[in-house]
């Protein structure tokens, strides 16, 4: 699982198991040992979880997080709205427009299509089908590879 953490004003992301230790480059040439303790509270989809970990610097001090976060898990659906959000993105800037160009084209908001191709927004069929239209692009479902 992923885990967030500061130490000393820095961030770090580490992929660890419980009870398994890595090494973390925290400075140039300084190293230390972190292990994952016990996790506190487990992500949802809705909020992120946190744990306790256990860092030993290479001069002996230890430092023991009172919280590490774990974010949330993402859903399906997200990960498939910032899909969409990316290839509609992408496909725009093949085509050379701007995001207010493909909005006034659609009739809708800039921020509107920001919201989507940023994958914040859940865009019903109607909508991605005006976009489509507004960037000469059609929609289509095809299968996973």
């Amino acid at each position: 699982m992923k885990y967030l953490f500061d130490i000393d004003g820095t961030a770090y992301e580490m992929e660890l198991a419980q009870g398994e230790t890595k090494q973390l480059e925290f400075k140039k040439g300084r190293f230390a040992k972190v292990s994952l303790r016990r996790i506190s509270q487990q992500p949802t989809e809705n909020s992120t979880g946190s744990a306790f970990l256990r860092v030993e610097f290479d001069n002996g001090n230890v430092w023991r997080s009172k919280d590490a976060v774990i974010p949330r898990i993402i859903t399906q659906q997200e990960r498939q709205r910032q899909r969409i959000g990316t290839d509609l993105s992408e496909l725009r800037k093949q085509r050379g427009m701007t995001q207010q160009q493909v909005a006034d084209i659609a009739q809708m908001q800039r921020n509107h299509i920001s919201r989507i191709e940023a994958g914040r927004y859940s865009v019903g069929f109607d909508t991605l089908q005006t976009i489509a239209e507004a960037l000469d692009a059609d929609i289509r479902i095809v299968p996973r590879q």
